[in-house]
């Protein structure tokens, strides 16, 4: 197990507490077999799924689909003093993990994590420019995904709800500089909860998107969210560049949380 500890605090309790901001580690036995295709999910797992791990393992070990995947990328993620959610959950079905702490929440904290039945190398966390609504910091958490002799950079995200479009534009922009910076892979993801609540947002993140050479097999009518009234909407997002996609789907019957699986079939 790796950490990056930095200088960020919390008080809690009336005590004063340094956390890891950057975990990874493997529980796996050995190496994941090289496969031409591979199957990556993002799920955003607000509410009980991080109370209730049991929940967790049953959604990914018995559906027909999600069990196939070999890449997870979970938003709202909470950590506690006591456990590292995605710490357990890899140990729990002997896979690597990565985890990425953004901000305080309760009496603990909320991040980002990757799950991966293949390695998991490069793991970075940059902090996005502009607080969201309630002083809350949005990161990308990058991480990089290898099988055989092909490697894929991946950014998780969790983006806001509220911020002017010309922030979040700039959000962006530094994401997709980043993947210029560090050129470790040019077969590259962006994935996560994007907060698309509206058309014009779904227009904003394609736009940038695009023009970088970014693609997405999703349409804005692929409900992912669908808990609020009588509102649906398409939050979850994976944006592809250098890969191609060969299949894709939402798990619409997977409730346990208020966003639904989303996965591509990559190669």
């Amino acid at each position: 197990m790796t950490c990056e500890r930095q200088n960020l605090t919390k008080l809690l309790g009336g005590s004063e507490q340094s956390v890891d901001l950057v975990e990874s580690g493997s529980f796996a036995d050995k190496a994941a077999p090289s496969t031409e295709t591979i199957r990556i999910v993002t799920y955003n797992v607000h509410g009980p799924l991080t109370e209730d791990v049991e929940t967790v393992f049953s959604v990914i070990e018995s559906d027909v689909q999600l069990r196939k995947a070999q890449v997870w990328a979970l938003q709202e993620v909470r950590t506690s003093r006591d456990r590292n959610f995605a710490r357990y959950v890899a140990e729990r079905l002997g896979m690597n993990y990565a985890h990425a702490i953004a901000r305080p929440r309760g009496d603990g904290w909320e991040g980002l994590s990757f799950l991966s039945r293949l390695p998991i190398s490069d793991v970075e966390r940059i902090a996005l420019p502009h607080l969201d609504t309630g002083d809350r910091l949005r990161i990308g958490f990058f991480a990089t995904i290898t099988a055989g002799d092909r490697m894929i950079r991946m950014c998780n995200v969790h983006l806001p709800i509220r911020m002017k479009h010309e922030k979040r534009t700039e959000q962006l922009r530094l994401i997709l500089d980043h993947f210029e910076r560090d050129q470790i892979s040019n077969h590259q993801i962006i994935i996560g909860d994007f907060n698309t609540i509206n058309g014009g947002l779904r227009r904003l993140y394609h736009t940038v998107l695009e023009d970088s050479g970014f693609q997405t097999p999703f349409d804005g009518n692929a409900k992912t969210y669908q808990k609020y009234f009588f509102l649906r909407f398409k939050l979850d997002w994976i944006y592809l560049r250098g890969l191609e996609v060969l299949a894709h789907g939402i798990e619409r019957r997977i409730k346990a949380s208020d966003h639904r699986p989303v996965w591509v079939d990559v190669r």
